[in-house]
């Protein structure tokens, strides 16, 4: 049984709304719930209310009145309807609810008692996450065992065919192989980060000339690209260092690559440049990935960096596991710097995607 499931479960003095970010479900409610809110909930403002609601946010009141406590819970986002619940609010349709449902009035006794059998689930639900994440570690680590002897075999087989010993002279398809090999590199390590966040925020920094990194994922990226008819440009240059933990510095400019090349159409070009300059005093290096991609609405423009969420027009576009991005702006986070995006529509289904990134140079 889930954790909402086990929630659901407890004598509850609160209905549970389960949300699929960024839009509450298909089907409304997904737990029992009073009848007026189940017949209500398919209208347009309730719908509204509950795509907006922040799981961070203070408890607020829905267009019917009633107290609605937003939280997240594992990786789930949920939103507890308390019906004339604490804390109250005193409004006009508050009053007017309470005198139609008087049953639904809830005890504060109730409400500590069931908070504390929810945190006491959350607990065990932790400690089974973290066995988890500690088995699927052990089965990456075992495939990135695996990868390594293959990505070994392969340069040195590219190496033994270039006339040059270049690994990127030999022949085309003895390359592809070995850049995928890489790419195979490049997803283990996300994964890594994705199963265990906090070990990005403890790391010794070295100096790194963070140009060196995007050239070579220009490189690799270059196989996928060149299978789907899509230019890579690198522009710009930088000797500079930057302080970085080269475990991870490498998902910013891949995730970028990556989502460029994945939206792009046959014959379109993703620009990838590389700079210099300062940010108000502060000396930067600037790296920008400029591609055409599908439109994004406000709503999920605001979420593209913090919520596992992918828009529509994304979705239709190309497969995605929606974690990409924010994986991004944990490593960015990381490393004191800044990320971004700039969208510009061009036609009613495509923009212009500008993604940045920028990072203190040591020189």
């Amino acid at each position: 049984m889930g954790v909402l499931e086990r929630i659901a479960s407890l004598s509850s003095p609160y209905p549970l709304v389960q949300l699929e970010a960024p839009t509450p479900p298909k089907n409304g409610l997904q737990y029992p719930a009073p009848k007026i809110c189940a017949k209500v909930f398919s209208r347009g403002d309730c719908e509204r209310f509950y795509r907006s609601l922040d799981p961070a946010g203070p408890r607020q009141q829905c267009p019917y009145g009633f107290s609605v406590w937003p939280l997240q819970l594992g990786d789930n986002r949920v939103a507890i309807t308390g019906l004339i619940a604490a804390p109250r609010f005193g409004s006009d349709r508050e009053r007017l609810r309470a005198k139609e449902y008087p049953h639904n009035r809830v005890w504060s006794d109730a409400v500590t008692t069931w908070i504390r059998n929810v945190e006491e689930i959350l607990k065990d639900g932790d400690v089974e996450r973290e066995e988890e994440f500690s088995r699927r570690l052990d089965a990456l680590h075992e495939i990135r065992r695996f990868n390594q002897i293959i990505k070994t075999n392969m340069e040195r087989a590219c190496e033994k065919e270039s006339s040059t010993g270049d690994p990127d002279d030999a022949p085309v398809q003895l390359v592809r192989a070995y850049r995928a090999s890489s790419l195979i590199s490049l997803q283990l390590d996300a994964l890594d980060l994705l199963a265990n966040p906090a070990s990005a925020m403890s790391f010794s920094p070295r100096p790194w000339v963070f140009y060196r990194t995007v050239d070579k994922l220009v490189r690799i990226y270059r196989v996928i690209a060149d299978s789907r008819d899509v230019r890579i440009r690198l522009s710009g240059t930088s000797l500079s260092h930057a302080a970085v933990d080269q475990r991870t510095i490498h998902i910013i400019p891949s995730v970028f690559i990556d989502n460029a090349v994945k939206y792009s159409k046959a014959g379109e070009t993703v620009e990838v440049h590389v700079s210099e300059g300062y940010y108000e005093t502060l000396p930067v290096i600037t790296l920008c990935v400029k591609s055409t991609g599908p439109v994004a609405t406000p709503a999920e423009e605001r979420v593209l960096f913090v919520e596992r969420a992918r828009g529509k027009a994304a979705t239709a576009i190309a497969e995605g596991s929606g974690v990409g991005l924010t994986l991004a702006k944990v490593v960015a986070k990381q490393h004191n710097g800044w990320i971004g995006a700039q969208q510009r529509p061009l036609t009613n289904n495509r923009s212009e995607w500008t993604f940045t990134f920028q990072i203190r140079r040591l020189n």
